[in-house]
């Protein structure tokens, strides 16, 4: 079976609290990480240790404009 973790950022310390929960479930799940990179690149402190997916993404800069509208 397959897990797929959601993470917020994948290049910054959020990406942290996902790793954690994928260590504990690769002993006996297929783990993969998924979410959008909003800086340089995957946080470089856990770079290496799974398959990171990264799919586009945009601050929520529409809450500032429906703000302005309203």
């Amino acid at each position: 079976m397959k897990i797929s973790i959601l993470s917020y950022d994948l290049s910054h310390n959020c990406l942290g609290r996902a790793h954690v929960l994928a260590k504990a479930l690769q002993r006996l799940y297929d783990v993969e990480i998924i979410g959008p990179i909003f800086g340089d690149g995957i946080w470089e402190p856990v770079a290496g240790d799974f398959n990171y997916v990264s799919v586009p993404g945009g601050m929520y800069t529409f809450c500032l404009i429906s703000q302005e509208n309203a």
